[in-house]
Formats: structure tokens, C-alpha cells, sequence
């Protein structure tokens, strides 16, 4: 399991969901955040047993603030669930794994 999500700024993320034919959900917080630092090791838990369905990417909005305000984020932390470059869904806050998992497959 890697220790990390790969970070992605504005242009590697229109180059990535671009090139994705999975949903591709995005982790948008800081490292500072400590709600922000568990959701990312609950999504790299479950990464593990969603293969390669699901693709996975960070967004520090400290960073990023333009590409933040496109996907509506004014909560850290914030999963955004992208599918043909398109958001689906939006959740806020930090939640536990059946709760992302439910946000996934929008049973939630």
C-alpha cells in the first residue's frame, strides 16, 4: 500500500482525468488538516480492495485554490467523485469507510 495519494495540481489533473476510464475520486485538503490526514489513510485502505476501478488522486487546496472553487470545495476535508471529467457527487468532511464507500457507489 503506498504511504501516499499522488498529489495532482491543475494541469497533471485535466492530463489525468482526461486519460481515466474509471471514476476517479479526489481527496481535496492540506497537510496540515488532521480530519484531512485520516480520510487519506481510509481511502488508502480501501484503495486496496477497489483495484483498479477507482482511481485516486490529492489536491492540496492551499495550492490549488482555483481548481478548489471549480470543484465547489469551502470544506477541508472534501471527496469529489469525478467521472468523463464530470462531477458526480460531493461529500464533506471526514467519514469513515462505509461511508466512503457508500459515497462511491452512490448508495450513500
Amino acid at each position: 500500500m503506498p504511504k501516499r495519494l499522488k498529489e495532482y495540481d491543475q494541469k497533471t489533473l485535466a492530463d489525468a482525468l482526461r486519460d481515466c476510464p474509471t471514476p476517479f475520486l479526489l481527496h481535496f485538503g492540506t497537510d496540515w488538516c488532521t480530519p484531512c490526514r485520516k480520510l487519506e489513510r481510509v481511502l488508502l485502505e480501501l484503495a486496496e480492495g477497489w483495484q483498479d476501478t477507482i482511481r485516486l488522486g490529492k489536491i492540496n487546496v492551499e495550492d490549488e485554490l482555483q481548481l478548489a472553487a471549480a470543484y465547489g470545495v469551502t470544506r477541508n476535508p472534501t471527496l469529489c467523485l469525478v467521472q468523463d471529467e464530470n462531477l458526480v457527487r460531493r461529500l464533506e468532511g471526514f467519514h469513515w469507510h462505509s461511508d466512503v464507500t457508500a459515497f462511491v457507489t452512490g448508495s450513500s
